[in-house]
């Protein structure tokens, strides 16, 4: 799979997915970043106060949810 530089914040999801499965695919994963955003933003303020680590820490959720589907379609 791919690096976790490479792949940033860009979510997959398979095509094959009816569109309906995608969307909530997606908002339930946007769902828990927010949170982890939020919750992850206040602790990053207080301690660091560095957004750049909020970024990064987001990231590894939406590494975790494609290598999820990866590994589903093999």
């Amino acid at each position: 799979g791919k690096s976790k530089e490479e792949t940033g914040r860009s979510l997959f999801v398979p095509k094959r997915l009816p569109t309906n499965i995608k969307k909530s695919a997606f908002d339930a994963v946007q769902s828990l970043t927010d949170a982890a955003k939020d919750l992850s933003k206040n602790v990053m303020d207080r301690n660091l106060g560095d957004d750049g680590t909020v970024s990064q820490w987001n990231s590894y959720i939406e590494v975790d949810f494609q290598s999820l589907w990866e590994t589903e379609e093999q």
